[in-house]
């Protein structure tokens, strides 16, 4: 499923915290010399409107109402106890899938949902900067897998120039964007060997019917690959 909420440079250090894994994510993001994991001072800037070190990527970064958005991707509650519960290896592969779909909801946003304004006019953004903050555990402290993608306010138009998103998209395509990380992640799974059978729900949700009675305990290929 996928939670959107609005998003300040003042909710880095909650993001961070407890993390276990983060990345950049976008052609934005790379257009930015951003890539790996997420540094605080650089998402920072991102969310204020600035490049990292410093410069503005907006005429007046300042003047911006909105910073960005907390994209929640959440995992099957069924998948997060298989993350916690099982061998470490298998927990791994679950993980790793899990990951790659989140990476294809954002890259499912950049390419239909990203659209900034020009001359009065509403046109595709070419470029979008997310960092993605990947968590075992919700607040309480019980497994639930789950993301938080923090999406800047801001779109690289094909002219080159950045731009404030337009929100209105976002929200449109906000159940889609859930709907098409639980049917990637489905994909991704039986990719990497696990059999589970799933009980969909209206929506695209899905949870983990049957555990196979042996999970595979391996690494799997997939685990070598990076985005």
């Amino acid at each position: 499923m996928l939670v959107l909420n609005p998003a300040s440079a003042a909710g880095v250090a909650y993001w961070q915290h407890s993390a276990s894994h983060s990345a950049w994510l976008g052609q934005g993001a790379e257009r930015l010399g951003l890539s790996g994991a997420v540094d605080a001072t650089d998402l920072r800037a991102v969310l204020m409107g600035r490049e990292p070190g410093g410069g503005a990527l907006t005429t007046r970064p300042g003047l911006r109402r909105r910073h960005g958005w907390d994209l929640v991707f959440a995992a099957p509650k069924s998948l997060s106890l298989l993350v916690a519960d099982g061998p470490e290896a298998t927990g791994a592969t679950l993980r790793h899938a899990y990951r790659e779909a989140v990476h294809d909801a954002v890259c499912t946003l950049e390419d239909r949902a990203a659209w900034v304004r020009r001359s009065g006019d509403v046109v595709p953004a070419r470029g979008i900067v997310a960092a993605a903050f990947e968590h075992l555990d919700n607040d309480s402290g019980h497994p639930h897998l789950h993301s938080h993608a923090v999406l800047a306010n801001l779109g690289r138009a094909q002219d080159g120039e950045w731009s404030c998103l337009v929100g209105g998209e976002l929200w449109r395509w906000r159940e889609a964007l859930g709907a098409g990380l639980q049917l990637a992640l489905r994909e991704l799974l039986a990719a990497a060997g696990f059999g589970f059978h799933w009980t969909l729900s209206a929506g695209g949700l899905g949870e983990i019917a049957a555990v196979p009675r042996s999970l595979p305990d391996r690494k799997s290929t997939r685990l070598n690959s990076s985005h």
